[in-house]
């Protein structure tokens, strides 16, 4: 028995040995080379064809390298919204009481899952919108706003006194909103300060909000808050002239009480219209299945994002070589080495190059909300962004940040310690390979690239990093910046860190999700 074991022990080494040997940095090189090239033009969704070809490159070499495909495909779609709000169609509108006079106002609509709206409803003013805020003041005691359209202030008391005070305040105003929807309100319209006399706020938030916004496609419709921001002028109409809006809250802060009440001409009307284009991706994936029985129905996830950031205003091009063709080509690496091992792990090794990390992290997302594999079978998330740098002494530009690109030695290994045996087994490959692992940045680095939405899911995660350096988001990250040495390392740490998690006999974290 004795002699099995050693023979055993000694098999493995080997075979582990030969893995590493099999990971050869000219592979690596050629399939950065490719992803960072020009031809893709930065691997952005809606920007031109390279990020779709990046994906058909993942797919030819996932094939190649024989890793099985996933339901008779190695592509999982991901449909992306691009929503960008159209001004000219979207206004708030009241008639005076007589009906023979209206006034029409821009608005702003803060729910970016709110593509068209032409509602109508009856409306009620509830001054400032704050409760207990000086103590005892309450601007939604004595008047029912439930089915109503509330109007409220931005900003409260205190600012309103002072009269050149009128900055947006994102803490306050939800608050507001939070209130006037638990009381049952239809609508949210959020009226700026009479002191910013030339909407510059209003103007501020119509450039924030008019931008675009990218979002995953909803599974289903629901309904959704509308919350929306008015100017000063609109108020003055419902309230019966210019600067009634002003006098209004100036009364409710000489008299220390509320004023709320229904305006004569309590119909309005919100007219909202979208720009809405669906741009479909992908994530890529391939498996290699498990050795043993039962072992193989548990799964080490490998991922890294493939997108980066397209081109800037000038037509020059974000290539996105170590952003994260780095972690995008070690992928690939591993896949071949795993899939060609004689004597397969005994969990199955799951491959996953995910989408539109940039615009919000969209890929993992969907994926962790539409897992091919059960995510509560997932015992590890590797996930590897950027990690072909090596320090250079300009990269000094983030030396402030706790996350400063490494030296040829250093590695970011950032975990969530729902299994603290995955840093044990990172902190000792670095340790047999020469390599110093930082297991010291802050919790909120879990939130700072896909390895999030396994984390929220209770996922062991693994975040494999060397670091911010001068180029990152600019389009000076290009392929002759990478350390192909430094990458190697990062290859041979991520293969034995899987493989170590891959045949462990028995994984604690098992039990706990169990129970």
């Amino acid at each position: 028995m004795l002699i099995l074991f050693f023979f055993l022990t000694g098999t493995l080494a080997f075979s582990q040995e030969q893995a590493l040997k099999s990971i050869v940095q000219d592979e690596l090189k050629r399939h950065l080379s490719f992803l960072a090239s020009d031809d893709l033009q930065g691997r952005k969704i809606g920007e031109g064809d390279g990020l779709e070809r990046a994906a058909d490159y993942l797919v030819e070499k996932a094939r190649e390298n024989g890793l099985q495909s996933i339901g008779n495909s190695y592509s999982q779609k991901v449909e992306i919204l691009s929503v960008h709000a159209d001004n000219s169609h979207s206004f708030i509108k009241v008639q005076n009481p007589k009906g023979d006079k209206s006034y029409q106002s821009p608005i702003i609509c803060f729910d970016n899952q709110v593509f068209s709206l032409d509602w109508k409803g009856e409306a009620v003013f509830a001054g400032f919108g704050i409760n207990e805020a000086p103590p005892g003041h309450n601007d939604f005691a004595g008047i029912d706003v439930s089915g109503k359209v509330v109007l409220l202030c931005s900003g409260d008391v205190e600012s309103f006194k002072e009269e050149g005070n009128y900055q947006w305040n994102d803490r306050c105003e939800r608050k507001k909103r939070k209130i006037a929807f638990e009381k049952g309100a239809a609508a949210v319209v959020l009226i700026t300060s009479p002191n910013d006399d030339e909407n510059r706020v209003f103007s501020q938030m119509e450039k924030r909000m008019g931008r675009n916004n990218y979002m995953l496609q909803p599974e289903t419709e629901t309904e959704k808050e509308k919350y929306f921001i008015a100017t000063p002028g609109f108020a003055d109409f419902m309230l019966g002239g210019k600067n009634k809006y002003r006098k209004y809250l100036e009364s409710i802060v000489k008299e220390q009480k509320p004023n709320s009440f229904v305006p004569e001409n309590d119909n309005i009307e919100i007219h909202l219209q979208k720009e809405v284009e669906k741009y479909p991706s992908r994530n890529i994936l391939g498996m290699v299945e498990g050795s043993d029985p039962v072992l193989k129905n548990e799964y080490v996830i490998y991922m890294a994002h493939y997108d980066h950031l397209g081109k800037n205003q000038d037509g020059d091009i974000f290539n996105g070589a170590d952003d994260n063709a780095s972690g995008s080509s070690v992928l690939l690496g591993l896949a071949k080495v795993f899939s060609s091992l004689e004597n397969k792990p005994k969990r199955s090794i799951l491959f996953l190059w995910v989408t539109s990390e940039e615009l919000g992290m969209f890929g993992s997302r969907h994926y962790a909300e539409n897992p091919v594999v059960p995510l509560e079978n997932t015992v590890a998330c590797i996930n590897l962004d950027m990690v072909g740098r090596v320090y250079e002494p300009r990269d000094s530009v983030w030396k402030l940040s706790p996350k400063m690109v490494k030296d040829f030695d250093g590695l970011f290994t950032l975990t969530n310690n729902v299994w603290p045996e995955l840093n044990q087994i990172s902190d000792s490959v670095c340790n047999n390979l020469g390599l110093v692992p930082d297991n010291s940045l802050p919790d909120n680095f879990l939130r700072s690239s896909d390895h999030y939405h396994f984390h929220k899911n209770g996922v062991p995660v693994l975040n494999i990093s060397t670091g911010y350096h001068a180029d990152y988001h600019k389009t000076s990250d290009v392929v002759s910046k990478i350390n192909f040495d430094k990458l190697k390392r990062v290859a041979d740490f991520c293969f034995l860190v899987g493989y170590e998690v891959a045949n462990r006999s028995h994984l604690p974290i098992r039990d706990d999700r169990e129970n």
